[in-house]
């Protein structure tokens, strides 16, 4: 083996690592890493201190225990689906801290304005927390749709973190109106 054939050797590896490198970059940048906001730290509180109330405009939705915060829903990122017997929403909220996606369905039976309670099952409330991908579910509260085309309402929910989530609180209250774009 001559000298140039070794010198030849780690020319692989150095592409090799190029190629992590620039994959890296951009998938950081695909995935909204360039605009990521890192959420502050939350803190506990002992039992029976609790934090001090949000002051949250009447047009937001107050998101309460594991994170607490004021978010407003971004129109240009949300998505509604809602026309008997489907009501299914995604809505992007852009909170002061941090954003989140929340998630509005009635999974069957949909009729149309009216109250629609999460213990039974007859709607779903989940919120989604950026950057982490934590997901809580509803167990308790209501879905409310007010509007008589069903694009607006108000929510009232109790969320539980869904299992495999690293998180310090594992419920959150959401509360506030709700209006499609």
């Amino acid at each position: 083996m001559g000298i140039s054939e070794h010198a030849r050797r780690p020319k692989p590896l150095v592409w090799l690592g190029g190629f992590v490198v620039v994959f890296g970059v951009t998938a950081w940048l695909v995935t909204g890493g360039a605009s990521v906001r890192v959420a502050p730290p939350s803190h506990s509180h002992p039992p029976g201190v609790t934090a001090a109330p949000l002051d949250c405009l009447s047009s937001e939705i107050k998101l309460v225990g594991a994170f607490n915060d004021c978010a407003s829903i971004d129109s240009a990122s949300s998505n509604c689906q809602v026309s008997p017997p489907v009501f299914n929403t995604l809505f992007k909220l852009l909170g002061r801290s941090q954003d989140f996606l929340l998630y509005l369905m009635v999974p069957g039976g949909y009729s149309g304005a009216g109250e629609y309670r999460l213990d039974t099952g007859a709607a779903e409330v989940d919120a989604r927390e950026f950057p982490t991908g934590a997901l809580w579910l509803s167990v308790a509260g209501t879905l409310t749709v007010t509007g008589s085309d069903g694009r607006s309402g108000t929510v009232s929910a109790t969320l539980e973190t869904a299992l495999g989530n690293d998180v310090p609180t594992n419920s959150v209250t959401v509360n506030g109106p709700w209006s499609c774009p």
